[in-house]
């Protein structure tokens, strides 16, 4: 009987080491569930539903003063609507705008990450400097960091849309696509479908995840392009410490008018260009004759496959709509 006991009353004391290390746990992070997000609560405070970043009314204030501003665009975001629409607007705010035209290189050594933000840093103020590229720390190299800004979108139609763009380019600039596609017919025509269901290389977890939006945010370490809580924890990190805005695809005229209260000397007019201006469109995918919309099957695979990108794109959103209402846009 006595063994009894003491063996109920070791199981106790398990049970409450466990549940202390839960609730410690939760302190630390809190998985708020608001669509799956996660929001790290030591920098979020909650009103209401929502919960808005207590450093943001301070963020708020600095974008109005900004010199620098870096858009490390995210592939099939809505970026060529954005450089035409900065393009024009250097010319009617006086501002420099200077667009790289280096798409591959998104990862880059220790060397060319302080070249690249060491240019960045001597452009002609007030600027703004876009480029593919994962996000680079300017503290890092002893330099001041700038503003950083993005948009991002539905991880699925992302992925979806990039894998169709690299088969087959784009309307706007005649992009015809990826070198490893124009001598590979079979590859280039493989639908989306067969790609998910046949486990394909270039749809599975690792792939979608290195060619995701969580790397931009990130950074250029080696496991920010590896799907982990790692990666994800310390890309949200980021854009609550270093981005002042991140937009929405599925927003954008909203993402416009926020950009325009934000940074009013580099988005000035910029909601009234984009509805008057026929090239300021999104720049479409050309669809080969037999692209057939994905099956559910294989949305709800992508959507699996895809799941911290779920999470980020969903925190994302908790952040924007906060800054929405604070904005009263």
């Amino acid at each position: 009987m006595n063994f009894y006991i003491q063996r109920c009353f070791i199981a106790c004391i398990c049970l409450c080491v466990l549940g202390m290390t839960i609730w410690y746990t939760g302190i630390r992070v809190y998985s708020v569930q608001l669509g799956q997000s996660l929001v790290d609560n030591t920098h979020f405070e909650k009103s209401g539903n929502m919960y808005t970043d207590k450093k943001r009314k301070i963020r708020v204030e600095n974008g109005e003063d900004a010199q620098l501003v870096v858009y490390n665009r995210v592939p099939k975001c809505g970026s060529r609507s954005m450089q035409m629409l900065l393009s024009m607007n250097s010319k009617n705010n006086n501002f420099t705008f200077v667009s790289s035209k280096l798409y591959g290189e998104k990862v880059l050594t220790e060397d060319k990450q302080a070249k690249l933000v060491n240019e960045i840093s001597r452009i002609p103020r007030p600027a703004i400097y876009d480029r593919h590229v994962h996000f680079l720390n300017f503290t890092k190299f002893g330099l001041t960091k700038p503003i950083y800004i993005n948009l991002i979108r539905d991880p699925f139609s992302r992925a979806i849309s990039g894998y169709y763009y690299v088969r087959f380019g784009d309307i706007y600039n005649n992009y015809t696509a990826d070198e490893h596609y124009i001598n590979n017919t079979k590859a280039k025509y493989m639908t989306f479908d067969e790609c998910v269901l046949q486990d394909r290389v270039a749809c599975s977890t690792e792939t979608l995840f290195s060619k995701g939006m969580i790397p931009f945010f990130c950074g250029q370490e080696p496991h920010c392009r590896e799907p982990s809580t790692r990666a994800l924890y310390d890309a949200m990190r980021n854009v609550i410490s270093e981005y002042l805005f991140v937009g929405i695809l599925e927003e954008f005229d909203t993402s416009l008018k926020m950009l325009e209260r934000l940074l009013p000397r580099f988005f000035k007019g910029s909601s009234t260009k984009i509805n008057s201006s026929k090239k300021l469109t999104t720049a479409k995918s050309k669809m080969h004759a037999d692209r057939k919309p994905p099956s559910e099957e294989v949305v709800q695979i992508v959507k699996n496959r895809l799941a911290l990108e779920y999470q980020f794109y969903e925190f994302i959103k908790v952040r924007f709509n906060a800054q929405k209402e604070e904005l009263e846009v």
